[in-house]
């Protein structure tokens, strides 16, 4: 990746790639299956509904486990410019709804 490429990613105006994994937005895309009714725009978005929330926090803990090669600020950037102790919460929260902690 070339230095201008990593800073656009760094401000989240294009996709991270990485060889060999999926972009973000295919695992966003598949999260997004289970709860019809909502776009990528919308998780990207600053509003706070609680089934919004619900599939934001969903997809965030997706892609951090598909992804562990990204970083918590670089999700947060990605998902609309949220603060990486929200990815973090988020991540920890699912992960106890499924019984991993």
């Amino acid at each position: 990746m070339r230095f201008d490429e990593h800073v656009l990613a760094f401000r989240g105006e294009t996709e991270v790639m990485a060889p060999g994994r999926r972009p973000v937005s295919d695992i966003v895309g598949e999260v997004l299956h289970a709860f019809p009714g909502f776009t990528i725009a919308d998780l990207k978005s600053g509003r706070r509904q609680r089934d919004l929330c619900f599939a934001r926090q969903t997809a965030m803990y997706v892609v951090r486990h598909e992804r562990p090669d990204l970083s918590y600020p670089v999700i947060g950037r990605w998902f609309g410019g949220r603060d990486h102790t929200t990815v973090m919460s988020s991540v920890r929260k699912i992960a106890a709804l499924r019984g991993e902690v």
